[in-house]
């Protein structure tokens, strides 16, 4: 008898504890699903916000991007063109380099090789590198002077080139006299202007024959 009644008491007294349990649990649910709830649109929240800075960040990185390569791509192209017009000049200089340089040869092997007759006065514009060589060691053979040598200011460097068709820039003009016997060739000067000869020599020309140097620009 004793021992039902301590089974009793106990049963009561676990059933006054859980008999409260269902408004405590239902409080607890709720609790439980706002968190939840708010836990879900907060990720929510945070994860759209996290993958909208990703995208812009991304969009931004391939804009970027594509700019680049635009620019570097025009960037290249005007290069690559300026590169070919500079090939191409440098071609058709070499081109016309070397057919003047054919027609002139075909000119003094045509012409007849004759010894001046009396003292020639004849002009020389070069460098002034190779006006103090030519100082030092003479003429060399085949070496161009003008036909003439005409009184007055001399030529500027531009109408120098412009008359006798030189191929550089002369920067001195040598004043020579061609002595009796010299043996020389008369043409045209090739690339010059109408009516404009040339004088070449197949004999070295001695450094006495330069009278004087003057530079010009």
């Amino acid at each position: 008898m004793q021992r039902h009644k301590i089974v009793a008491a106990a049963f009561l007294s676990v059933a006054g504890i859980l008999a409260p349990l269902p408004a405590q649990a239902g409080s607890l649910f709720e609790s439980v699903e706002r968190g939840a709830l708010r836990g879900l649109f907060g990720s929510a929240e945070r994860g759209a916000v996290r993958s909208f800075e990703r995208g812009a960040v991304r969009s931004v990185e391939r804009g970027g991007a594509r700019s680049v390569e635009r620019g570097t791509a025009r960037s290249l192209g005007r290069e690559s063109g300026q590169a070919i017009d500079r090939k191409a000049l440098r071609q058709l200089e070499r081109s016309h380099i070397q057919n003047l340089t054919r027609r002139d040869l075909l000119n003094h092997e045509r012409a007849h090789v004759k010894p001046v007759t009396n003292p020639r006065e004849a002009f020389r514009f070069t460098t002034r590198e190779k006006s103090l060589s030519d100082l030092r060691n003479g003429i060399a053979p085949e070496h161009h002077m003008t036909a003439t040598a005409g009184r007055g200011r001399p030529l500027s460097a531009e109408s120098a080139m412009r008359r006798f068709g030189l191929l550089r820039k002369p920067e001195a003009r040598e004043t020579i006299v061609i002595p009796r016997g010299q043996p020389i060739r008369v043409n045209k000067a090739v690339g010059g202007a109408a009516g404009v000869g040339e004088i070449t020599s197949t004999q070295r020309l001695s450094p006495d024959a330069i009278k004087k140097v003057i530079p010009i620009h």
